[in-house]
């Protein structure tokens, strides 16, 4: 058990480090941004760890957690089976319905829960997965 709760305070400490959360300033005040219109799919876009971010140092285990499943999620399991995907069929989904059913839902994939009013969608002239406001109905 204490080998447990080590390694946990261990990645803790890797991967949530000791930086302020996004949107603080030295005062402590936190002064939230909007999220941007796109960002690409990456650690820190999940609803949970941008709340446990909010919590503070009490919750840099949980945080660090839900860093970690994103981490998985979008540096492990979706490029391996985009590079599958991509080596199988000789090119990359050109659509996101098909980026969706072939990759995500293909090899089970996890997606964070996003916070509300963003979505994910896959951007095929970019082989990528982005996150957009759910208003955004551009097509790019």
């Amino acid at each position: 058990m204490k080998i447990t709760i080590i390694g946990l305070v261990v990645v803790a400490f890797t991967i949530g480090g000791c930086e302020k959360p996004a949107g603080s300033d030295s005062s402590g005040a936190d002064k939230q941004s909007p999220p941007p219109p796109a960002q690409k799919a990456n650690v820190g876009v999940g609803r949970a760890t941008q709340r446990m971010e909010k919590q503070g140092a009490l919750a840099t285990p949980a945080a660090a957690l839900f860093k970690t499943k994103e981490k998985i999620a979008f540096k492990i399991q979706i490029p391996h089976a985009l590079n599958l995907y991509k080596a199988t069929k000789g090119r990359g989904p050109q659509s996101h319905e098909e980026f969706m059913k072939e990759i995500i839902e293909a090899n089970d994939i996890q997606l964070p829960e996003l916070p509300e009013g963003r979505v994910y969608r896959f951007r095929p002239d970019l082989q990528d997965l982005w996150v957009e406001d759910a208003g955004d109905t551009e097509t790019k």
